[in-house]
Parts: C-alpha cells; sequence; structure tokens
C-alpha cells in the first residue's frame, strides 16, 4: 500500500494492477510448456555440485532426463513429494555460455508454506517462481515493448532471452543505466 501512495504523489497512474502470488497457475502452465518443449528440466543435484559442473560447463544428470521424467518430476514438485531444496526447474541455456550464472538458470524452487506461509496465499503453494521466470512471462503476456533498469540486470536479461527464445517470443528493448 505504501508503494502504491508513493505512487500516487508522483503523480502516476496505473490502468491495471497485478499481483504475482496470484498468477502461480500461469506460471506453472508456462514451466510445464517448457518442459514438454525439452527447454526446462527439474534438477534434484545438490546446489554445490551443480555450481561445480556448471562452473566447468558440464551438464547436471538431470539435463539429460526424458521430457517424460521430468514431466513425472513436474508434477511430483506441486503435489509435494519434494521438500525445500530437493528441486528446482532450470531453463536449458547454452552450457559455455561465458557467465556461469546465466548457465542453465533456476526457474521455480520449492518454498516450505508450513515454515514460511505467504502473507497473501497462505499454504497454499509450496513451487515459487524466481523472479527471472515470474518477470519475464508477465512482461510477455503484459504486452511489454521496452524495458528500462539498472546494468545490475544485464545477466537477468541474457537469462530470459534463452526463456522467451524457447517459447518462440520476442525479447522487448531493453536500456540498462547505471
Amino acid at each position: 500500500e505504501a508503494i502504491m501512495q508513493d505512487l500516487k504523489w508522483l503523480g502516476c497512474n496505473w490502468d491495471k494492477e497485478f499481483v504475482q502470488s496470484d498468477r502461480l497457475p500461469i506460471y506453472y502452465k508456462y514451466s510445464e510448456k517448457l518442459i514438454k518443449l525439452g527447454q526446462a528440466y527439474v534438477c534434484t543435484c545438490i546446489r554445490e555440485i551443480f555450481q561445480e559442473k556448471s562452473k566447468t560447463g558440464l551438464p547436471c544428470p538431470c539435463r539429460q532426463l526424458s521430457i517424460e521424467e521430468n514431466l513425472i518430476r513436474w508434477h511430483q514438485m506441486l503435489t509435494g513429494e519434494y521438500k525445500e531444496s530437493e528441486a528446482v526447474v532450470r531453463i536449458k541455456t547454452d552450457l559455455s555460455h561465458p557467465n556461469p550464472a546465466v548457465r542453465d538458470w533456476p526457474a521455480l524452487r520449492i518454498i516450505d508454506p508450513e515454515k514460511y506461509p505467504h502473507p497473501r496465499v497462505g499454504k497454499q503453494y509450496h513451487v515459487w517462481p524466481l523472479y527471472n521466470f515470474s518477470t519475464g512471462i508477465d512482461d510477455h503476456l503484459m504486452g511489454v515493448t521496452h524495458i528500462i533498469r539498472w546494468k545490475e540486470h544485464l545477466t537477468n536479461q541474457a537469462r530470459q532471452e534463452y526463456m522467451y527464445q524457447h517459447l518462440g517470443w520476442k525479447y522487448p528493448e531493453t536500456i540498462h543505466y547505471g
């Protein structure tokens, strides 16, 4: 509410308001679509092991799994069979990308809703999108044509461009400053 008050004080008005925590079914739909396209996978590797492989440009074993196996794992994520930190959905990228942070980046993760209930939706969901996934999906669906953001988001753009390419979307014109 404070953000909205500040925007009004600045004279910024908006036509519609979207709350990402109300949009989880949309993010789930696109996660499943990317898995079905073979462009995303459910990774159960320990983070440190994944990072070591990623640094050297090697795939983790989960990347090679079939679409069918990844769909099974995805549904297991949604039904709570995996617990927090046991699985993430990763977007496939070029494993030789010069920035290791771009290589097969995490798109959705599991949060324990008993331990960390969401202030808006409570314990309803335990699979949550990460920033690059949710904002990338939202930008496209909302018709964003131009993105203006700090240079610290250059890596985010590189990540999102892979997702857009996988989905056959045109990435918005982007300006980084700062």
